[in-house]
């Protein structure tokens, strides 16, 4: 007697969950854009092909001048909603080669 067994599983909601975790593991939740970890990564990737190319390489830094103030006299969704348009508001990565 022969015969086949079929076995499968629906993993959509795995791959959703995982591609959460991902962003979250290397963006702003809030914001979108990208945190730390990710900032530290692309950072050492730009330093190490600059490196190689003998090129340069430019960060910008912004910062929001009294932002504490905000939180504290406005409270925290009013922080959140300035962060959110501070970002985007913010430029577009720039690549450039020269």
């Amino acid at each position: 007697m022969g015969g086949v067994v079929l076995n499968s599983r629906d993993v959509t909601e795995r791959r959703r969950l995982e591609e959460e975790l991902r962003f979250l593991a290397f963006q702003d939740p809030l914001t979108g854009l990208a945190n730390r970890v990710l900032l530290r990564e692309r950072l050492e990737h730009a330093l190490g092909r600059a490196a190689r190319a003998q090129g340069p390489v430019t960060l910008l830094y912004l910062d929001l001048v009294d932002f504490k103030t905000i939180n504290d006299s406005l409270g925290h969704a009013a922080g959140d909603a300035l962060l959110q348009v501070a970002a985007g508001r913010a430029p577009a990565p720039v690549r450039t080669r020269l």
